[in-house]
C-alpha cells in the first residue's frame, strides 16, 4: 500500500512539473524537415555540433544529468531532379550526402523509389525512373554506403505525389523517394 501511495505521489510531482521545451533554430513544429543552414547556438552564441557532449547549462533544455547529448534528427530526404534528368543538382547532393550518414549511422536498410512527372510514356518514365533511383545508389555507395542496405525500384508516373498539371506539380514528382 506505500508503494502504491509513493507511485501516485511521484506521478502528481511528474505531472505538475514544467519542463521548459528545446527551441532549434530552423525547426518548424510538426515539420518533417530542419533548415540545416541555421546552426544551433549556445546561450553564448558559440555553434553547438549535432551529436557533440555539451555542458547542460550551454542549452535551454531541462537536465537530464549534467551532460546531455544533442542527436542529429533521423531524417531521409527525398532527392529531387530537373526535367529529363537522372543526374542530381549540387543542392540534391548534399541531401544525398546527409541521408548516406543517416543510413550508416542508423544502420539502415532503404528502398530508393524512383518517380518521373506524367509527361512521357511509361515505359520512358519506368525507365527514367529506375535511372534516377541506380543513379542515386551509386552515389551513396561511393559515399560508402553497403549496396547490400540499398533495393532499387521505379515507379515510373505512377505514384505522383502531387497531381495537378503543372509545374509545380512535375518537379514535385521528378524525385527518388528513400523508404526504410
Amino acid at each position: 500500500m506505500k508503494k502504491l501511495g509513493l507511485m501516485i505521489a511521484c506521478l502528481v510531482l511528474v505531472a505538475c512539473s514544467t519542463v521548459k521545451p528545446v527551441t532549434l533554430p530552423g525547426y518548424v513544429a510538426d515539420s518533417p524537415t530542419i533548415d540545416y543552414s541555421l546552426p544551433l547556438m549556445n546561450q553564448a552564441g558559440q555553434p553547438i555540433t549535432l551529436g557533440a557532449t555539451i555542458d547542460r547549462h550551454d542549452a535551454d533544455i531541462a537536465p537530464v544529468s549534467d551532460k546531455t547529448v544533442i542527436a542529429a534528427p533521423i531524417l531521409i530526404d527525398s532527392v529531387y531532379f530537373d526535367y529529363d534528368q537522372d543526374e542530381p543538382t549540387a543542392q540534391e547532393l548534399g541531401k544525398i550526402q546527409r541521408n548516406a550518414i543517416t543510413i550508416q549511422d542508423q544502420g539502415l536498410t532503404v528502398i530508393l523509389e524512383g518517380n518521373a512527372d506524367e509527361r512521357g510514356t511509361k515505359s520512358y518514365n519506368f525507365k527514367l525512373g529506375a535511372r534516377r533511383a541506380e543513379r542515386v545508389k551509386q552515389i551513396l555507395v561511393d559515399m560508402g554506403v553497403s549496396s547490400d542496405s540499398i533495393q532499387v525500384i521505379s515507379l515510373g508516373k505512377e505514384s505522383p505525389k502531387a497531381t495537378c498539371h503543372n509545374e509545380t506539380c512535375w518537379r514535385d514528382n521528378r524525385r527518388v523517394d528513400f523508404v526504410k
